[in-house]
């Protein structure tokens, strides 16, 4: 996904707060991890936020395919997984991980399906985004920005909405210490996604000189 990601940038992913409704971790019990690249996803809860998307493309997507299309399709996600675990030798494990899996979720909702079903990467100089429109109409989305002294934002849900547009809504307050919510607007056209964070509350995600909001290239 977003290879632009600096050390600075994951610390702030490992340490990301996570609201009580949203699903943290991998897909899978950590405590049951049996190689080295099941241990590195569970060391980053951005990673685990990547698997979980793949794991709910991978049920859609078995479920289309019916008996016709499960050997075929099982035989593919076989491959997906072992240049995954192979992630574990590079020099960038996590860059090489999220691209997998947002290559992986992109193959599973398939080219030309209705618009209903697809997964797309942003990113520019100071940061970028990730996003899985699921044929619900929901929509995970994961931004990480980095600002001045390296202050960095990260962010992930798996309850936003779009509209008809294709703009992306979110908003919630994400601690009680706040009096308003924190709101955030994707809007997406064939070249960036521009994400608009407002409220106080934003700043729940933030160091103090980094925000979320920006406009980010298209990279896939």
């Amino acid at each position: 996904m977003m290879k632009f990601v600096s050390a600075a940038i994951c610390s702030a992913l490992l340490a990301a707060p996570a609201l009580a409704e949203e699903a943290t971790g991998p897909s899978f019990d950590c405590a049951r991890a049996s190689t080295e690249a099941e241990t590195a996803i569970c060391e980053s809860p951005s990673l685990g936020w990547y698997d979980r998307q793949l794991a709910r493309a991978w049920k859609i997507a078995l479920k289309a395919a019916g008996k016709a299309g499960e050997s075929s399709l099982k035989a593919s996600q076989a491959a997906f997984l072992k240049d995954r675990d192979a992630c574990v030798k590079s020099d960038n494990v996590y860059g090489c991980m999220s691209d997998a899996y947002l290559g992986r979720i992109g193959e599973l909702a398939g080219a030309g399906s209705d618009g209903k079903f697809w997964a797309a990467s942003f990113a520019g100089e100071t940061g970028g985004a990730d996003v899985v429109r699921y044929p619900d109409g929901k929509v995970a989305l994961s931004i990480s920005t980095i600002g001045g002294g390296d202050h960095t934002c990260a962010f992930e849900t798996e309850n936003a909405a779009i509209d008809a547009r294709d703009v992306i809504h979110w908003s919630e307050k994400p601690d009680e210490m706040y009096d308003d919510a924190c709101t955030i607007t994707g809007s997406l056209s064939r070249t960036a996604l521009t994400i608009t964070a407002e409220g106080g509350a934003c700043t729940y995600y933030c160091g103090v000189r980094a925000e979320l909001s920006g406009t980010f290239p298209r990279r896939k």
